[in-house]
């Protein structure tokens, strides 16, 4: 994972300008440089992942503030959706576990969205830990319905599939939060983003990426 320090000054960076202003040409990324690549295929579709924790705190500010700008930019033609890690050194393994399936658990039901409206402030600003209230809260079903969709061994599969992939990441290149890879093959490369217009920079790459393949 990157520094703190280093990471902080970088999301700083990006969610400070909007993607109105010029990004870089696309013919200036270069691999290796700009991004990497993860993976020999393409998916069929045309989608940026994020990779992203709950208890990032530059997942929560990129959450509230990059994410709105990047999707308006990117349009309906390229979809963002997200991945949950469980690889964060200062927060213990089975408690990411835990937030990671609650939302998957959200994101297979449409409620994605709903659920990190809940879950994010509820840990970065009242300190709370609550995986199961935030699926509960977000699928209107009781804690203890929730509690059992979490427990149930359809989303412990699940989970120990995308886990397994995200290993697989982790040896290419994957090493901090947040992460976009492109269409499942390109890993940006947050650090070269042009300083001057940081998210415009992603966007503009995002799309380059997109039309490789």
């Amino acid at each position: 994972m990157f520094s703190f320090m280093k990471k902080s000054l970088l999301v700083t960076a990006v969610l400070a300008f909007s993607t109105s202003a010029i990004a870089s040409d696309s013919s200036e990324y270069v691999e290796s440089i700009d991004y990497t690549i993860v993976s020999d295929v393409t998916t069929t579709s045309d989608t940026v992942v994020e990779y992203f924790s709950v208890y990032c705190p530059h997942c929560f500010a990129m959450e509230r503030q990059g994410i709105p700008k990047l999707t308006e930019d990117l349009g309906a033609d390229i979809e963002i959706v997200k991945a949950p890690v469980n690889f964060m050194g200062f927060i213990d393994k089975e408690k990411q576990n835990t937030m990671g399936k609650a939302f998957m658990a959200a994101r297979n039901e449409g409620k994605a969205d709903a659920f990190l409206k809940v879950a994010f402030p509820a840990y970065h600003m009242d300190k709370k830990d609550a995986p199961v209230d935030a699926l509960a809260a977000a699928l209107n079903v009781s804690v203890a319905d929730a509690t059992k969709l979490l427990e149930s061994a359809e989303l412990e599969d699940a989970f120990k599939k995308e886990m397994e992939y995200q290993s697989m990441l982790l040896k290419k290149g994957l090493k901090g939060t947040p992460a976009f890879i492109v269409n499942g093959k390109y890993l940006v490369n947050l650090s070269e983003l042009n300083s001057a217009d940081p998210l415009g920079d992603l966007s503009s790459l995002i799309k380059h990426l997109n039309k490789l393949d």
